[in-house]
């Protein structure tokens, strides 16, 4: 559902996008808020030369982390505020300031019931379809996220749509993979999709073109439908999220590159994302001992690594405490020098 401050009150999740009542519109970060908060990164602000429309106002998408940080730095300071649970400043949402939630599966409700569509509505709504049918999920578990949510999308938009619950992930994954590897419906991101990503997401890292698009064809959250780029993200519903706020606590240590061999992989198609490790080993940076995961919440390291793969990964390292277990590990995307490459580009 939508809520209107004082309204009926909604939990945050992945994926959902938040109007202030300042005008700006930020998205939802992760499945864990405070209390009386959200974590969320601005994306819209409101600009007469705006490339964006919506009620006659005009919005700039704000896209680089950096650039959304020093925004509220420079602008709305308020929204930055240290978080002593998670250790780092956040940007964060306070619940007075909220004026509307946007929830991804109302959009595909209301997608569902309009006759007269935008060329960019109808064709996400036909690719929810195409997945809905082929896996046999229910549709209120797929969402539409992005600006098409907000009502800010162009006819140049693309496809952000969002799966709920383990077992509609999977299914969905599997029926996208299929779809992939077919080659005629969904099709995979072309060459030219790769290099421009491949040269803004690594400068700065030791990432190789090679090892980019070894890992970027394997992925299957991405790709093409009638001609219009889509991208998936798969969360976990609100009653499998079992991490309460403050039961879990982290200090940021330092930031390393580190090798590592990967054995278990059953959380990477989801956001956040996880990959168990073993036989980690600091190549650069301190040495803050065994780590023991690689986590992120940044949807473009989801199905980064495989199970049994050597990896190299740089990044934040965070000391990670629940009821009375310790552990280490490396969080992916806080950085634009960030990244994560297997050891095994042959494969």
């Amino acid at each position: 559902m939508w809520t209107l401050a004082g309204a009926e009150y909604m939990p945050f999740i992945e994926g959902d996008f938040i109007e202030t009542t300042e005008g700006m519109i930020f998205d939802v970060k992760g499945t864990v808020h405070p209390p009386e908060k959200a974590i969320a990164f601005i994306r819209y602000i409101s600009d007469p030369s705006g490339d964006r429309q919506k009620n006659k106002q005009k919005y700039r998408k704000i896209y680089a982390l950096s650039e959304r940080y020093e925004f509220l730095r420079k602008n709305y300071p308020e929204y930055l505020q240290y978080d002593e649970v998670f250790d780092e400043v956040l940007s964060m949402v306070p619940l007075h300031k909220l004026f509307f939630h946007y929830k991804p599966v109302q959009k595909t409700i209301e997608l569902s019931g309009k006759t007269c569509l935008k060329e960019e509505e109808d064709q996400t709504f036909k690719f929810i379809k195409t997945l809905q049918e082929s896996a046999n999920v229910s549709i209120d578990k797929i969402g539409v996220t992005g600006s098409i949510l907000v009502g800010l999308s162009s006819r140049s938009s693309d496809i952000d749509v969002i799966v709920y619950g383990t077992k509609n992930c999977r299914n969905v994954h599997t029926a996208l993979k299929c779809f992939l590897l077919k080659g005629k419906v969904i099709q995979r991101l072309p060459n030219d999709a790769i290099v421009t990503r491949y040269k803004k997401r690594c400068k700065g890292t030791d990432v190789s073109f090679d090892q980019y698009v070894f890992h970027e064809v394997r992925k299957s959250f991405q790709g093409y439908f009638m001609g219009r780029e889509f991208f998936m993200r798969y969360v976990r519903d609100y009653d499998e999220i079992k991490t309460v706020y403050g039961e879990t606590r982290y200090t940021t240590l330092g930031y390393a590159k580190i090798k590592g061999l990967i054995t278990d992989d059953s959380d990477a198609i989801f956001t956040p994302c996880k990959y168990m490790l073993r036989k980690a080993e600091t190549i650069s940076g301190k040495d803050y001992g065994p780590i023991e995961e690689i986590v992120s919440l940044r949807g473009r390291f989801s199905e980064q690594a495989k199970e049994d793969e050597e990896i190299i990964a740089q990044g934040k390292i965070e000391r990670v405490a629940t009821k009375g277990h310790c552990h280490n590990r490396l969080l992916l995307g806080n950085y634009t020098t960030d990244f994560m490459v297997s050891k095994s580009t042959n494969r």
